[in-house]
């Protein structure tokens, strides 16, 4: 690819990407500016010369400046071609044989204050600290009554752990960019419209509290069922304080012939059942970096049982339905069930792809590693150990091209049942404040489709020269 053809691509799509413009770079032409770069490599990782096995001296700074933004863009940097970009422009006096002054001097400063912005983010955040969410003033105004809400519930604990229940409690709620956890009664009370008026933001928060106690507690259990190098046992104690909680709120929350009571039993009865269930078929033995396939994977099916350990989640949402008269074995209950059941999984299934690498190395047989063992085991029946280093790059070949399109079709099957769940509510005024979460996994979903199309041109592309 000639210099011109190679820097106009990496401006164009530098933009497009930065400001979310147009379509994405193709997997073909991907493939091309790789191969034009790697052909400019001066040293692994940069900095790149402006002819194909040129050295420093063929290096250019206005065509590094390029490639560096086209990295940013991406959040990807390399060392080396910092370190390069550094010295020459603290050097002063640069010029370029491939770009104008003016656009040199316009990428030099961006270059500079991408670094500022960085070093003043670095130096003024704790080490410890998580990405704020934007959220709204009425959002803001239900989290500082849940924090309230926390520590007058857990005041008359002891001081050590009063304290260790508000730290989770303040790290989950950082944690939760888009308010999952802390605020899904807000977002009921917002798409139920006029008739979600009648929950004052003190029962709102109420009900975060109990659903942000609800998923610390799991998230505390989980570490330790799956071995997590995270797991703290300082934490057990608080995960039971905000299990008693979450159970005690929830079941003295209404009248009993309202049978919610009984419903809330019933929803935790799945959901230890599904955690059993887990527990007893979803680990495999790890031997020295190889990974001993069991004779027979866990019958996951299309993957409903994913939505028991999380099934909590529905209880302040069916609670207000409850409360607004709708019966707890009715229909509209009912449709709020499906339209959470599907997302859920769609989450799940979203967030297991991700960490599809680490539960492999434990021994767990997530969905993303189930499929991925369904197609190990199609293409090497034989084979019932996987050499965890030796047959990685394999097994990404086979996660991308083969688990990759699969997981996708699923997810998009539960976005696509939970939005028809959720048009099926009478109740629901407001679709966006719960169709956003439809709208987040759907989205996931699409960009890792789209990245699993472009590796295939990518790959095709590369093996054609």
């Amino acid at each position: 690819m000639h210099i011109k053809a190679l820097t106009q691509e990496l401006r164009t799509h530098t933009q497009k990407y930065t400001h979310d413009e147009g379509e994405a770079m193709s997997g073909e032409m991907l493939a091309q500016v790789l191969k034009a770069l790697a052909a400019r490599e001066v040293a692994k990782g940069g900095p790149y010369a402006v002819q194909s096995g040129g050295g420093i001296a063929d290096a250019d700074i206005g065509l590094n400046l390029i490639v560096a933004s086209f990295l940013r863009a991406r959040d990807i940097r390399l060392p080396k071609l910092d370190a390069y970009i550094h010295r020459e422009l603290t050097k002063g006096n640069c010029t370029s044989s491939v770009i104008a002054q003016a656009e040199l001097d316009a990428l030099a400063a961006r270059y500079r204050a991408s670094d500022a912005d960085a070093g003043a983010a670095d130096s003024a955040a704790p080490a410890h600290a998580h990405s704020t969410p934007a959220h709204t003033e009425r959002e803001l105004r239900i989290l500082t009554r849940i924090h309230e809400q926390a520590d007058a519930r857990f005041a008359r604990t002891a001081p050590a752990l009063h304290a260790l229940a508000r730290e989770t409690i303040e790290d989950v709620t950082a944690r939760n960019a888009d308010g999952h956890m802390s605020l899904m009664a807000y977002f009921m009370r917002d798409a139920l419209g006029t008739d979600g008026s009648r929950f004052d933001d003190a029962t709102i928060a109420a009900h975060g509290l109990a659903n942000i106690c609800f998923w610390s507690a799991f998230i505390i259990y989980d570490d330790f069922w799956d071995e997590d190098e995270d797991a703290q046992p300082r934490l057990l104690p608080v995960a039971n304080l905000f299990a008693r909680h979450y159970i005690d709120y929830f079941t003295t929350l209404l009248p009993k012939r309202t049978g919610f009571r009984a419903y809330v039993h019933i929803m935790m009865d799945s959901l230890d059942a599904a955690n059993a269930w887990e527990l007893m078929h979803c680990r495999m033995r790890i031997e020295n970096d190889v990974c001993v396939v069991p004779d027979t994977l866990p019958e996951y099916g299309t993957f409903d049982i994913k939505f028991y350990p999380a099934a909590g989640h529905v209880l302040g949402p069916v609670a207000m339905l409850v409360a607004s008269g709708h019966p707890v074995d009715g229909e509209e209950v009912a449709a709020f069930v499906e339209y959470a059941r599907h997302y859920l999984i769609a989450m799940q299934l979203n967030d297991d792809m991700h960490d599809w690498k680490e539960d492999l190395a434990r021994g767990h047989i997530s969905t993303a590693v189930y499929t991925l063992l369904t197609h190990w085991r199609t293409h090497h029946p034989e084979h019932t150990r996987i050499n965890l280093a030796a047959d990685m790059q394999h097994l990404e070949r086979l996660f991308w091209f083969e688990a990759v399109p699969a997981l996708c079709e699923q997810i998009l099957e539960r976005t696509h049942a939970a939005r028809e769940a959720l048009t099926a509510m009478r109740s629901v005024q407001n679709h966006a404040p719960l169709a956003q979460f439809i709208d987040r996994n759907e989205r996931a979903a699409r960009e890792a489709r789209a990245e699993h199309t472009q590796s295939l041109a990518f790959l095709s592309a590369l093996s054609d020269e």
